[in-house]
């Protein structure tokens, strides 16, 4: 009968509830940051990149609250992982806001990975295609021949350089021929 009642009940067994990130351990911290990355990388080769990047920028709060806590000379060693971690991160968050065109949040995540790194190859040439995008094409020059320095012969590098060249070329005979108009 199609106006029949079905009513569920459910019994919670267990709830382990994760302890609060301002009060968890330097390793756990770690751990966490790493496990929603790894867990990130997933749904991102799955092409969720939206589910991926909330994972990454989870990720992104554990670790920074590491950073966050004024390490000491002790920590040296795990700062260091930290901040590799941190890198990949923001280089990770950067990509999937590139396929969503959110060239911005691209460069910003790209410029906090090169204040970690600045000759992260992947971050220069992920801010170059952002800043190419929204017609900036000095600052794309910028990092794209700083990346192309660091890793010459790349295909992908070597092709957006000749593009962003071509684009600019193209701009500056329109604002010329404009420019002519004015006078």
């Amino acid at each position: 009968n199609e106006n029949q009642t079905i009513n569920i009940f459910i019994h919670l067994i267990s709830f382990e509830r994760f302890p609060e990130i301002y009060s968890m351990s330097i390793d756990n911290l770690y751990n966490f940051a790493l496990k929603h990355k790894e867990n990130a990388n997933k749904f991102f080769q799955q092409k969720n990149y939206f589910q991926a990047f909330k994972l990454y920028h989870r990720s992104l709060c554990y670790a920074l609250n590491f950073i966050n806590e004024q390490p000491t000379d002790e920590h040296n060693e795990i700062l260091e992982n930290f901040n590799q971690l941190i890198l990949s991160i923001y280089s990770n968050m950067s990509a999937c806001q590139l396929i969503y065109g959110n060239n911005l949040n691209v460069i910003d995540n790209c410029s906090s990975a090169l204040e970690i790194n600045p000759t992260y190859v992947k971050a220069l040439y992920r801010r170059g295609y952002a800043y190419s995008n929204l017609n900036d094409y000095e600052l794309a020059l910028k990092d794209l021949q700083l990346a192309n320095k660091i890793q010459p012969n790349d295909e992908k590098i070597e092709s957006l350089l000749k593009t962003t060249k071509q684009r600019l070329e193209e701009y500056n005979k329109i604002l010329g021929k404009s420019l002519k108009n004015f006078f």
